[in-house]
C-alpha cells in the first residue's frame, strides 16, 4: 500500500538546521539521518556561505568520510594543501590520513558528508591542537573545540593557491565509469564513486533508474546499513508492503536486520539518487521474493524450516 509517511524516510526541508558562526567556521548544518532510524550511519548537509568553512580541520581515527558536492564550489583543504572542488565532485577522507575541511568559494558551497558512527569518537584537530576521545576533549580544559579552532587563528593556506593536479581521493562523478544495466523490470546507470576513490569500509554510488524500473531486487541486509538521498526526479521506496513517495531531497535509511526488504522504483521521469552503505564482510543479504541469500558474493536458495526440524 502507498503511505505518505514512514519512520525511515524524511525530506531535507523537514530537518532542523543548526547555524554555525565562529570565525571562519560559518555554515548551516542538517543531520539528515538522525531521526529516521539510522543506527550506525549518518549524512550531514552543509550549506556554506562564500568564504565560510564547514568544520575545524580534523582527521578521524575510525570514520571514513565520503563527500558529494551538490552545488557551488570552493576548496578542499588537506594538510595545508588545497584543491578546487565544484558541483558533482566527490571526495574521500581516509582514516588516519590528511586533516581536512572544506572552504566555500564565491558562489557558496552545498555538500553532503556521509560517514559511519564511530566506536571511539577519536578525532584529531591539528590546527586547534585538541583531540576528541569518546565524549571528552583533550586537553581537559577545552570545552568548545570550535572556540579552540578560532583561537588558533586563520587556517594556513598555501601561497601558490590550489594545486592543478588533484589527488586520487578527489574526482568528478563523470570521471567514474558508468555501468548500465537493462533487464526486465530493471534499468539504470550506476557509478561506483567510493570504490573509484579507494574507499575501504564504506561505499557510495550515484544511480539513475528509468521510469517504472526497480533499482535492484528487493532485499535486506543482516549487518550492513544503507542511506539513500534523492538528487533529481521522483519515484517510490518499496519497503515491504509499503510504497513511500520520494522526490528530490528525500532521505531514506535502511538499518540492518530489519527483515523488511527494500528497493527503489523510478517515477515518470526516472530518479537519480546517491546510495551510501557500510561494508561488513559478515553481511548476509536476504532476497525474500526469490528465497535467496547472498554470502560473500555467492547466492544460494534456502528453505525456511522450524528450529527443531531434523533434530
Amino acid at each position: 500500500m502507498e503511505c505518505e509517511g514512514h519512520p525511515n524516510v524524511t525530506h531535507r526541508d523537514a530537518v532542523a538546521t543548526v547555524a554555525v558562526a565562529a570565525g571562519e567556521l560559518r555554515c548551516h548544518e542538517q543531520r539528515l539521518a538522525r531521526d529516521i532510524g539510522a543506527v550506525g550511519a549518518g549524512v550531514t548537509r552543509f550549506v556554506v556561505p562564500p568564504g565560510g568553512r564547514t568544520t575545524p580541520a580534523h582527521v578521524h581515527g575510525d570514520e571514513e568520510e565520503l563527500v558529494y558536492v551538490l552545488a557551488g564550489g570552493g576548496l578542499s583543504w588537506q594538510d595545508g594543501r588545497t584543491h578546487a572542488i565544484a558541483d558533482g565532485d566527490v571526495l574521500l577522507h581516509r582514516v588516519h590520513a590528511e586533516a581536512h575541511t572544506l572552504i566555500a568559494g564565491p558562489d557558496g558551497l552545498d555538500v553532503l558528508v556521509f560517514g559511519p558512527a564511530s566506536d571511539t569518537n577519536l578525532t584529531w584537530l591539528p590546527h586547534a591542537g585538541v583531540m576528541r576521545v569518546g565524549p571528552r576533549w583533550l586537553p581537559a580544559e577545552v570545552a568548545d573545540p570550535y572556540a579552540a579552532e578560532v583561537a588558533a587563528g586563520p587556517l594556513p593556506m598555501p601561497a601558490g593557491g590550489p594545486e592543478l593536479t588533484r589527488p586520487a581521493t578527489v574526482a568528478h562523478r563523470d570521471d567514474v565509469a558508468a555501468e548500465r544495466y537493462d533487464r526486465p523490470g530493471y534499468e539504470g546507470v550506476e557509478r561506483r564513486l567510493g570504490e573509484h576513490l579507494g574507499a575501504r569500509s564504506t561505499g557510495l554510488r550515484h544511480t539513475w533508474i528509468a521510469p517504472g524500473a526497480l533499482s535492484c531486487p528487493p532485499h535486506w541486509h543482516s549487518a550492513e546499513e544503507e542511506l539513500f538521498v534523492v538528487l533529481d526526479g521522483d519515484g517510490h521506496a518499496l519497503l515491504g508492503d509499503d510504497e513511500v513517495p520520494l522526490r528530490a531531497g528525500s532521505v531514506l535509511a535502511r538499518p540492518p536486520g530489519t527483515t523488511v526488504a527494500h528497493a527503489l522504483r523510478g517515477g515518470p521521469q526516472g530518479m537519480t539518487y546517491l546510495s551510501w552503505g557500510t561494508r561488513v564482510p559478515a553481511d548476509v543479504v536476504h532476497y525474500p521474493r526469490s528465497g535467496k541469500i547472498a554470502i560473500a558474493g555467492q547466492c544460494f536458495r534456502v528453505e525456511p524450516v522450524d528450529y527443531w526440524d531434523g533434530e
